[in-house]
């Protein structure tokens, strides 16, 4: 699915580029240029309500683990 846009619990405007549906189940994904994502990168998918794993496709040269629910992917690996 297309990216979304929703008010987080401030007020301001969360958005999130990518959003794969599966059942009741939405699993977020960010496309960053960077190389060494963060954490912080993903701080928007909290705004849609799930818990499932989101995921921040990146420049970066591995898959890893940055939380308990997020995953950073090398855009080589798509």
């Amino acid at each position: 699915e297309e990216g979304k846009r929703k008010r987080d619990d401030s007020g301001s405007v969360a958005e999130i580029d990518l959003i794969k549906k599966s059942g009741h189940r939405m699993y977020p994904i960010e496309i960053k240029m960077s190389a060494t994502p963060s954490s912080s990168m993903a701080r928007h998918f909290k705004a849609i309500g799930t818990e499932e794993m989101g995921t921040v496709i990146c420049l970066g040269a591995r898959k890893t683990l940055l939380a308990s629910n997020l995953l950073t992917m090398p855009v080589s690996m798509i």
